[in-house]
């Protein structure tokens, strides 16, 4: 009986230990993918939005925004942005990677962030949806919402 309580403490012990390495690993991994998702979004949105050029939202979109948006679409947007002005602040993004697994898919490593800007006519509140695809982040959604627009409708 003494040796069963033994064994089954041995196996306990391993399980935690494996169990604690596993949640380190991920731990380890989300720190990192937190920091590479931030510094994509904080190259991106400035890039972007210093002179509103859909040319650098395209090259930083996912196949699926690229298939979901229309050049049309795309044109009508950049065309309100451009009502904001010129970027006169970027104050930099929060938000955080997220790793899925599922049958389905496998693993599938997103992230979400959300940023604030001053613009010449006024301020901007920014929305970005990455996927990571071959290790690299792209734009899944991208928002922008700010009180000029309501104000440019209401003109």
């Amino acid at each position: 009986m003494k040796k069963a309580f033994v064994i089954g403490g041995v196996v306990l012990v391993g399980l935690l230990a494996i169990a604690g390495s596993i949640i380190g690993y991920w731990a380890y991994c989300g720190t990192a993918l937190d920091r590479s998702s931030r510094a994509f979004v904080d190259e991106a949105i400035p890039a972007i939005a210093t002179g509103w050029s859909p040319h650098e939202l395209v090259k930083r979109e996912s196949p699926s925004f690229f298939k979901a948006t229309s050049d049309d679409q795309l044109v009508k947007l950049f065309v309100a942005f451009r009502k904001l002005g010129a970027l006169k602040t970027y104050r930099g993004s929060k938000g955080e990677a997220t790793i899925n697994v599922t049958a389905d898919s496998g693993k599938v490593v997103t992230a979400t962030y959300v940023a604030h800007a001053s613009f010449e006519n006024g301020e901007a509140e920014f929305k970005l949806f990455l996927i990571q695809l071959d290790g690299r982040w792209k734009i899944q959604g991208f928002h922008v919402d700010s009180p000029v627009f309501a104000r440019a409708k209401a003109i």
